[in-house]
């Protein structure tokens, strides 16, 4: 396992800087580093633990596919002996980030806000509780969850919020930690000597926090004359997520509605707040932010604010003698040149958005996110999402999603398929769990074994008997398929009053597999089939489904279940109930 230490060889990165630092070479030999806000990076995260922290936004009550890339990064720089915090913005969510967006954002309910943010905590602390099954942990990640003990970094962080925080923030850069050249360390942290290394074993040092308590009890005269003061309007307008969206002069957007309301245009100050707070109280000291690629001008923010607020005034705060990022150090030359240079208080960096080699998004299907959440996405889904990957873009997301060695990767080659089998295994259960695992390879067989080899009702009855706890699996796959359109639905639950006594053309259109009657009436020429029997326009005249089509569940017989099919490989389950 990579550690933050062990200088022996160098990596380079797109700005033409030397990674010295082990973890940051295997991340960008991953390909899981886009770009890093100072070349002094390595030489700060080999020195001693630090502290690192993600933003996770409550736009939706659910991580997607494409959210676990920062987070394995994060996860790879705890597992090398630095703490972790995922910070989800309970605050900021309400206003939304402008970043990679061409619009601004709806309005979102507090009522929906808050149920999110309740909801990616559970989900978080599941997942790094999977994750410490997976590394051989045993606890779970520390949030405020009623009953749990805290750990010491929660009690700080619960110490004080909004105003009694910020003046405690600014005890901290009057007082003796600002006149060193790195931020406050973690508390119980104690500088390494060069070469040494710590150890990566245990749980998993991740804290979940809300910034929503950051800004308990504080003014808005009180914010703008702490922090407004620090910030200036050019550089605000010079980062990509504010020029995007503005016309010309100040910005690059044609679109005739281009524009950017004042609670967008403050996204940025705010979440230069959030990073400013973390660094600056003792008991975090929090020195490192990362994110999607999108996010490398909210993060420069953060590390201008810090800069300014630790250093000085704003005309004092850059010169160029103090914080020159122009050569790469190891951490014996910038021991030896501290006192005549300033290193910088606070890195970012961000992380590649990946995408699949035909260009879309990971983690879209069809216009559906792969969510981590079975209420919107079943194992199932889940896994068949990962097991289509194509063979040019397997090898990628096996590096950037799971935690496997590239010679465990490399050693995957064999029978066709079988890294793709490899990659769903791995994600499935790494962030789903071992049982989520289980579920999917017991659906996939039986929907696309079991099922495809049964004819007739009596055939499909017979598998349904034979395969127990199915009721349930067919339940969590169809809940989690009201998220989706019908057309992208594998498992549609539906009353028996709606399909019983149908004809089979109305029960085609109602089902998604034809768009129309007279779409349904052309694939009853050919291509439709029931229960794996092929429909014919003379069933059809006749037919309408009727309870001998339904093969029904041993313990709940009210309940059954009918396949429809289109062609070779368009199938639906109907779950009758």
């Amino acid at each position: 396992m990579p550690t933050a230490h062990g200088n022996t060889t160098s990596s380079v990165d797109g700005q033409g800087s030397v990674y010295t630092n082990a973890t940051l070479q295997m991340l960008s030999g991953r390909d899981l580093i886009a770009s890093v806000s100072s070349s002094h990076i390595s030489a700060h995260l080999s020195s001693q633990p630090r502290t690192i922290y993600l933003g996770v936004d409550p736009t939706a009550p659910s991580l997607h596919l494409g959210n676990l890339v920062p987070i394995i990064a994060l996860i790879w720089l705890v597992k090398a002996g630095h703490r972790g915090i995922l910070l989800i913005g309970g605050a900021t969510g309400s206003i939304g980030d402008p970043s990679g967006k061409s619009t601004e954002r709806p309005d979102m309910d507090r009522g929906e806000l808050h149920k999110n943010v309740q909801a990616l905590k559970s989900q978080l602390d599941s997942l790094i509780r999977n994750l410490n099954a997976h590394f051989g942990g045993a606890a779970s990640a520390s949030s405020d969850n009623g009953g749990v003990q805290r750990t010491p970094l929660e009690e700080a962080a619960a110490a004080g919020t909004g105003a009694a925080a910020e003046r405690a923030a600014d005890e901290v850069i009057g007082g003796p930690s600002a006149q060193g050249n790195s931020t406050a360390p973690v508390a119980g942290s104690q500088a390494l000597e060069e070469g040494a290394e710590r150890s990566a074993t245990g749980a998993l040092d991740i804290q979940i926090l809300n910034n929503q308590d950051f800004y308990e009890g504080i003014g808005i005269l009180d914010f703008l004359r702490d922090i407004g003061r620090y910030v200036r309007i050019g550089e605000v307008l010079a980062r990509d997520s504010v020029k995007t969206r503005l016309p010309p002069p100040h910005g690059t957007s044609t679109s005739p509605h281009a524009g950017l309301s004042y609670t967008e245009f403050s996204y940025q100050l705010l979440q230069a707040y959030d990073f400013y707070l973390l660094n600056a109280r003792p008991d975090i000291g929090c020195s490192m932010q990362i994110g999607g690629s999108d996010q490398m001008g909210n993060i420069s923010a953060g590390v201008e604010l810090i800069r300014r607020k630790r250093f000085g005034s704003a005309s004092n705060a850059l010169q160029e003698a103090d914080l020159d990022d122009t050569q790469a150090e190891s951490p014996a030359a910038a021991a030896s040149s501290s006192s005549s240079r300033r290193l910088p208080p606070a890195y970012g960096m961000t992380l590649p958005l990946l995408t699949t080699s035909s260009g879309a998004k990971l983690g879209k299907s069809a216009g559906n996110a792969i969510f981590l959440s079975r209420d919107l996405c079943s194992d199932y889904d889940f896994y068949q999402y990962l097991l289509r990957t194509t063979d040019e873009d397997v090898t990628k997301l096996l590096h950037c999603l799971t935690f496997l060695s590239s010679e465990e990767i490399a050693a995957a080659e064999g029978a066709r398929g079988a890294r793709q089998v490899l990659l769903a295994d791995e994600v499935t259960r790494l962030f789903r769990g071992p049982e989520a695992l289980a579920s999917a390879k017991r659906m996939t067989n039986l929907l696309h074994v079991a099922f495809a080899a049964c004819e007739g009702r009596g055939g499909l009855q017979e598998t349904l008997d034979s395969h127990d706890g199915m009721r349930n699996e067919l339940h969590l796959m169809a809940r989690a398929s009201e998220s989706m359109t019908k057309a992208d639905a594998k498992v549609l639950r539906l009353s028996k009053g709606n399909v019983l006594g149908q004809s089979l053309v109305d029960v085609l259109v109602l089902t998604g597999l034809a768009d129309s009657k007279v779409q349904a009436r052309r694939l009853l020429q050919g291509g439709a089939y029931l229960n794996n029997v092929p429909l014919t326009s003379d069933s059809a005249a006749a037919g309408v489904f009727t309870e001998k089509d339904v093969a029904t569940f041993r313990d709940r017989p009210e309940e059954g279940i009918v396949l429809l099919r289109k062609g070779k490989r368009t199938a639906k389950v109907l779950l009758l109930v």
